[in-house]
């Protein structure tokens, strides 16, 4: 019985020692969540009608804050860039005549544009922090060549669609095309 006594003090003071000790549980730092770079995913979506009677442009800010220029041979055109903060991002879509292309022989055409964009900082991880802007918008009409025409005068330098955001790890603040 005095054995018995023993192991059992033995085995309870093991297990009673195992579940003891310190809570560090609170002193481990959590990740690093200070923004480093900010990111822009950019999207442009044209009709097919756009794209067959229009040359079209989009220009964007890249990681080294250049702007680059690249021409839509596609109904949709998309990019994202990751540029070190403060960030300056942004993309603007352009368009005009092709060459050779007579509108007012133009009886009827789809004039489709979307834009959607998103911007945000992340952190180290890469992970998403602070500020997020959703924008963009879309329209679409049916027009004749006569009316492509007056729309692409009314349009400083045929820009159809533009933003440019700067990122600073807070906030993200509009900002105009240079």
């Amino acid at each position: 019985m005095t054995l018995a006594a023993v192991l059992c003090c033995a085995m309870t003071t093991t297990v009673l020692t195992a579940c003891g000790g310190s809570d560090d549980s609170g002193n481990v730092p959590g990740p690093d969540k200070t923004p480093v770079a900010g990111v822009m995913e950019a999207k442009f979506e044209v009709s097919e009608d756009i794209i067959k009677y229009l040359d079209v442009t989009v220009e964007y800010y890249d990681a080294d804050g250049s702007v680059k220029k690249e021409q839509m041979d596609k109904t949709t055109w998309s990019k994202q860039v990751k540029a070190k903060l403060t960030a300056k991002l942004g993309a603007r879509l352009s368009m005009k005549v092709k060459d050779g292309v007579d509108v007012s022989t133009i009886t009827k055409m789809t004039f489709d544009v979307a834009d959607p964009y998103k911007l945000y900082c992340v952190d180290s991880s890469s992970s998403e922090v602070g500020a997020v802007k959703i924008g963009g918008a879309s329209s679409s009409i049916t027009i004749t060549g006569n009316q492509l025409a007056e729309l692409l005068k009314k349009r400083e330098n045929g820009v159809f669609s533009k933003f440019l955001y700067i990122l600073d790890g807070k906030t993200i603040t509009s900002t105009d095309w240079e």
